[in-house]
């Protein structure tokens, strides 16, 4: 018998019998929403933590916060022009400030579906970028699986 199912001290074919359900956690993932504020502070709480799960909220708003600074990078840029500015400089240093901590929420991502972060590399081959992008947007395993229990990394 399960531990999450008690069965009452009446007989099976009794009216009275009952089955209780213990259900600690959610099995619909309502408890791993991240907000758009909290998706940056498990980026960098995480930053090159390529175990464990991470939800599609995290995924998502920080493919949001990658936009919009990216987007504020260019506009810098254009406004300030030149060959060398320095918004150059600073576009460099966040770039590659952000690579591991961003190649690791893909690992976690990955991991929350049940896929090996490796597959990440699969978008390289373009025809790729379906399954990869079908595997981002699907809603994580909702137990366990063998890259953790359905917790949010770094909550």
């Amino acid at each position: 018998m399960d531990d999450s199912h008690r069965e009452t001290s009446a007989p099976a074919d009794s009216p009275v019998a009952q089955t209780v359900t213990d259900t600690p956690i959610s099995q619909d993932n309502t408890h791993r929403k991240v907000s758009f504020t909290q998706s940056w502070v498990l980026f960098f709480r995480n930053y090159a933590k390529f175990s464990g799960r991470s939800s599609r909220s995290a995924y998502w708003f920080w493919a949001l916060w990658s936009f919009i600074i990216a987007f504020v990078i260019e506009v810098l840029r254009a406004s300030i022009g030149g060959e060398l500015s320095p918004v150059d400089i600073i576009d460099l240093v966040w770039s590659l400030a952000i690579l591991v901590p961003t190649f690791a929420l893909g690992a976690r991502r990955l991991h929350d579906v049940g896929r090996s972060g490796w597959w990440q590399l699969i978008p390289l081959t373009i025809v790729g970028i379906i399954p990869y992008l079908i595997w981002v947007l699907r809603a994580g395993d909702s137990e366990a699986n063998k890259y953790g229990d359905n917790v949010e990394q770094g909550m």
